[in-house]
């Protein structure tokens, strides 16, 4: 079986351009639910996103969707309650931390 690793990369990067884009939204628009959504609907279109998103602003729930498939064997998909193995994508994040201590 060929692993595809063009999705591996491209995840990664989606999370980041939501992150981002999202913050964009947050100070520039009051509704910024739909334009979200179809961002991430598009990303699933063009580049395969799959996966959870959620956005809170100000404690309030902003955006609570999945996109994609969960399981495309068992053609379950993805929703706002879906419990994802996140792997080593943590690491990072806990590298980052460590050498802010540090300094």
């Amino acid at each position: 079986m060929k692993v595809d690793t063009h999705h591996r990369r491209v995840r990664p990067i989606s999370i980041l351009l939501v992150c981002l884009l999202s913050v964009v939204f947050l100070s520039t628009c009051r509704d910024v639910r739909k334009p979200m959504d179809d961002y991430l609907k598009s990303a699933h279109d063009l580049w395969g996103f799959e996966g959870t998103a959620l956005v809170a602003y100000d404690g309030r729930v902003i955006l609570s969707r999945g996109y994609g498939m969960a399981n495309q064997q068992l053609n379950i998909p993805n929703t706002s309650s879906t419990k994802v193995f996140i792997c080593s994508i943590t690491k990072q994040f806990t590298a980052s931390t460590i050498l802010m201590l540090e300094e």
